[in-house]
């Protein structure tokens, strides 16, 4: 029986969705596109990464600010801002997003609820 891997992509790179994305359209594949909602973290545009979502491609979630979530506690006001807010603001653009992927590979204890509430799964 064959494995399966998955390609997540970081960030929104122009690169991604204009070397990336015609090499996997090509071999039939497709991957992940993980992004940071907020204005300026994304070099590609909203139609590009549509294109990637209509596709085939998975849209998942970053926070809105890249923002280091595993150093301390989030404020239960940022913590919404970017872990569930930043979701809505998606999902208001189109996007379909069930996963989340924190910023700098790590997440305080005290967000795991946020993320358990509105995702089906994080890394």
């Amino acid at each position: 029986m064959p494995g399966k891997i998955t390609f997540h992509f970081d960030d929104c790179f122009i690169t991604q969705y204009e070397q990336a994305f015609p090499v996997f359209q090509k071999a039939g594949a497709v991957g992940c596109l993980v992004v940071a909602a907020g204005e300026g973290r994304h070099a590609m545009t909203f139609d590009q990464m549509m294109e990637m979502q209509n596709a085939g491609w998975e849209i998942i979630c970053h926070t809105f600010n890249h923002v280091r979530m595993a150093v301390e506690p989030l404020s239960a006001d940022v913590a919404d801002y970017e872990v569930v807010q930043s979701k809505h603001f998606l999902e208001h653009k189109g996007f379909r997003v069930r996963q989340f992927v924190t910023p700098y590979s790590g997440c305080h204890a005290d967000t795991l609820p946020l993320l358990r509430a509105y995702y089906d799964a994080a890394f």
